[in-house]
């Protein structure tokens, strides 16, 4: 693993594992640019938490021309919490594929508490495709007293699919491959 910090900027080249905790009152500015895999796999039967809490900036950039696949695989609790006073934004920007894999028994939870913007912009061309696949709840509940912002920009499909046997709820208004995958026997949960 080789990485560089540079005025709170944090840079990334490696093939392996990155696990990262975030506490600082400025900038957080995480940088993937890689040509092949970015691949982050958690597998354990515990708790998985990645904190940032800022009051000033979060930005995360995936810049990729082959696959970013975020795996968790556990047994108890995954949970993201963003808890910053201005602005969340999550940026992916990739030709080929963003999977997000999620497949645990338990718990997915990821939190935004924040009082000013989340934003979270695709842009890609090829294929949008979500699938919830779990016995319990998939809940999408967006509380917050400002701009919560979801912005899909694709030229090709966009395919979502739900099999579950509880409750679906989801808001959003919507573009190459970004596909999201749910497969849990609990709740999945987002929370803005």
């Amino acid at each position: 693993m080789s990485f560089l910090i540079h005025r709170n900027i944090t840079v990334f080249s490696t093939s392996d594992i990155i696990e990262i905790v975030f506490s600082t009152s400025d900038n957080i500015k995480t940088v993937f640019s890689t040509s092949d895999n970015i691949k982050t796999v958690f597998s354990t039967s515990d708790i998985i938490k990645t904190v940032f809490s800022t009051s000033d900036i979060i930005e995360i950039v995936f810049s990729t021309s082959d696959i970013i696949k975020i795996v968790f695989s556990t047994s108890d609790i995954i949970k993201t919490v963003f808890s910053t006073s201005d602005i969340i934004e999550i940026v992916f920007s990739t030709s080929d594929i963003i999977k997000t894999v999620f497949s645990t028994s338990d718990i997915i939870e990821t939190v935004f508490s924040t009082s000013d913007i989340i934003e979270t912009v695709f842009s890609t061309s090829d294929n949008i495709k979500t699938v919830f696949s779990t016995s319990d709840n998939i809940k999408t509940v967006f509380s917050t007293s400002d701009i919560i912002k979801t912005v899909f920009s694709t030229s090709d499909i966009i395919e979502i699919v739900f099999s579950t046997s509880d409750i679906i709820k989801i808001v959003f208004s919507t573009s190459d491959i970004i596909k999201i995958v749910f497969s849990t026997s609990d709740i999945i949960e987002t929370v803005f």
